[in-house]
């Protein structure tokens, strides 16, 4: 950054003038190598190199409490039926519903007893803890759920290598913890060579609403130079527009991600918020950004992509500029 560039940053910060006056400023010259004809860098942020890492996602809303103190759901109180699966590193879950079905509000706390069977083969007792958490339980209304995740696993110390191929267990007994069995019939079968793990009884959590950052009420566009040669500076301009009838903080200051997919560019850096606290209603703020080209970068179409990063971030952005080789390497 030039000492004129800089200047004007440290005075806007300083002096606290509005955004209008601190971001106007004449044209630059460009850096030596920089390419960005035809892109007009007159009233723009001034580029800070400003490395970061990627901010933190939001904490999750807190648990709400939620009442447990009904009575033991019994076996004539509950539907019991399988309800789909999922699977991530190597474990594998299949879903237990059980509707309450009687007159009157019950609960199911805790593990039950699951015991898997198949003729000719061993009883396989299903343990308590799973790789999927559950999100706790709750008193059950008459027609509410509550739900059961069994857990199998691709590897373990009966099956170090992985995979499948293990007997299919297709019967399951699940003692409830008030007493009583429910009897269920899987038709695909359950490879339990690992083992079967369980979760406790779960009533899902509502969502809870989450603040929204104020940047991801912004919208996004590039400007962008016709071309770039290899192994220059590319300087462009991300236009950062508020839509809405309020302003929005820049305070936090957002990270940005800018990337080139097909050539090996990728930077998390902070913007340069110091001269700009927030962008006013259904205004805009443009920014420059630089990113350098590898000198050894093939000539082409490339593809620019720019993104406010973290929870709730803008829309991704993207533009197309034409890679040229650098003279030296242009072929005589």
């Amino acid at each position: 950054m030039s000492t004129d560039r800089r200047a004007v940053a440290v005075l806007c910060a300083c002096i606290g003038v509005a955004v209008a006056g601190c971001a106007s400023r004449a044209a630059p010259p460009a850096p030596a190598g920089a390419t960005n004809h035809g892109v007009d860098l007159a009233d723009t942020i001034p580029w800070i190199h400003a490395p970061t890492e990627p901010p933190l996602p939001l904490p999750p809303p807190a648990r709400l409490p939620r009442p447990t103190d009904a009575r033991p759901c019994r076996v004539d109180d509950v539907a019991a039926s399988f309800d789909g699966s999922n699977g991530a590193g190597g474990h594998a879950v299949v879903y237990v519903t059980f509707r309450n079905i009687s007159t009157s509000t019950c609960v199911l706390n805790g593990y039950p007893q699951v015991t898997a069977t198949e003729p000719g083969l061993p009883d396989i007792a299903g343990t308590d803890g799973s790789f999927f958490p559950g999100d706790g339980t709750a008193n059950m209304a008459p027609g509410q759920n509550t739900f059961l995740a069994l857990e199998t696993d691709t590897y373990c110390a009966a099956r170090p290598g992985g995979g499948g191929g293990g007997p299919r267990y297709h019967h399951l007994d699940i003692v409830l913890p008030a007493g009583g069995t429910v009897s269920l019939d899987q038709p695909d079968g359950l490879d339990v060579t690992c083992g079967l793990h369980l979760t406790e009884f779960t009533v899902p959590q509502p969502e809870q609403p989450q603040p929204r950052p104020p940047a991801g009420r912004l919208t996004t566009t590039l400007d962008t130079p016709a071309t770039v040669a290899a192994g220059a500076t590319l300087i462009y301009v991300v236009a950062l527009t508020n839509p809405t009838a309020k302003p929005v903080t820049l305070s936090p200051c957002p990270a940005y991600l800018q990337a080139a997919p097909s050539i090996p560019v990728k930077d998390v850096e902070a913007l340069n918020c110091r001269p700009v606290g927030a962008i006013a209603a259904h205004g805009t703020v443009r920014f420059e950004m630089h990113m350098q080209i590898p000198v050894d970068t093939t000539a082409g179409e490339l593809k620019i992509i720019w993104q406010l990063v973290g929870p709730d971030a803008s829309p991704e952005a993207s533009a197309l500029v034409d890679l040229a080789l650098t003279p030296q390497a242009t072929p005589s």
